[in-house]
């Protein structure tokens, strides 16, 4: 019992010196200083009490004032103990919290990145859409038809509210055509009423089949260059081919006729933050974008590389 003593109060003896260099900030770190001070204490007595009475004739182990002193006493060392013990628990998981805290403001960092472009692509394409089809109606519209139109502002912007442009996965595996869908029917229209044709050239299947992550994206992107063929192009036909090669999991080509623009000039200027968002969200699912533009033919590509 006197070499466990001895042992224990050594090793909290050399430990003591880096208790009391940790912070003292947070009350787990003040209350482990407090507990280690006072098990380093009983422990350093009870080894002297032991050293003392084990010299002493009539010393007995087990009659160590009494039964009942001798069991409140060990029951408070394992007390002081267990608690050290938890104690020292919470302050190494606070570390570790703490570490990961840069992590963490960087991921809420992204989020408030994504929303951002989810709050400009969404937002941008529902206005040019809506300010288009009312600027180019031939006729006055009724009531029912600017309800119409009110209720698909409502439903595009509830899309950022509620991020289910970042949250909402598909429910079954797409074919590309299937894929498309709900993005030509948010454009034909405005289309046809602009007298811009689009044809859509896809192929059957995926070579591989898209992310939920990367299919929201490509959806993301589609949107923020139809909105700004609409806006600056001038364009009266559009073009949209999806195919695959060896080389690529997927090429999409989206391809105006248009009056064409200076890419490297936009990048660098404030008016191209829709295409810098376009960008940077293709970086995040490893896809690159190339743009080719002179008057009467602008080509955007985008390209998706096999996974080694």
């Amino acid at each position: 019992m006197l070499s466990v003593a001895l042992g224990t109060s050594l090793i909290l003896l050399h430990k003591f010196p880096f208790i009391l260099r940790l912070s003292h900030h947070g009350w787990y770190a003040r209350s482990l200083h407090i507990v280690f001070s006072f098990t380093l204490l009983i422990f350093v007595f009870r080894s002297i009490g032991l050293a003392t009475f084990i010299y002493k004739a009539e010393y007995n182990p087990m009659n160590f004032g009494s039964i009942s002193h001798w069991f409140i006493s060990q029951l408070a060392i394992l007390s002081f103990t267990l608690l050290f013990v938890a104690l020292l628990l919470i302050l190494n998981f606070r570390k570790i919290l703490d570490a990961q805290q840069p992590n963490l403001q960087h991921i809420r960092t992204q989020q408030h990145i994504q929303f951002s472009h989810d709050l400009h692509d969404i937002v941008g394409s529902t206005l040019v859409r809506s300010i288009s089809q009312l600027t180019h109606h031939t006729h006055s519209m009724n009531n029912q038809q600017f309800l119409l139109l009110f209720e698909q502002l409502k439903t595009d912007l509830s899309k950022v509210t509620t991020h289910e442009s970042i949250d909402t996965p598909f429910e079954a595996v797409l074919s590309p055509t299937q894929w498309s869908l709900p993005i030509r029917e948010r454009f034909e229209v405005i289309f046809l009423e602009l007298g811009i044709s689009s044809i859509w050239q896809l192929s059957e299947n995926w070579l591989i089949q898209p992310s939920n992550e990367e299919l929201l994206t490509l959806q993301r992107v589609i949107e923020e260059l139809f909105t700004n063929i609409i806006k600056h192009s001038r364009a009266k036909k559009v073009r949209i081919h999806l195919y695959h090669s060896s080389i690529y999991q997927f090429i999409l080509d989206i391809e105006d006729d248009g009056i064409g623009f200076d890419p490297e000039f936009v990048f660098k200027h404030s008016h191209g933050i829709g295409l810098r968002s376009i960008k940077h969200r293709l970086q995040i699912i490893n896809t690159e974008m190339h743009i080719f533009s002179k008057k009467g033919k602008t080509v955007f590509q985008i390209l998706k590389r096999k996974s080694l």
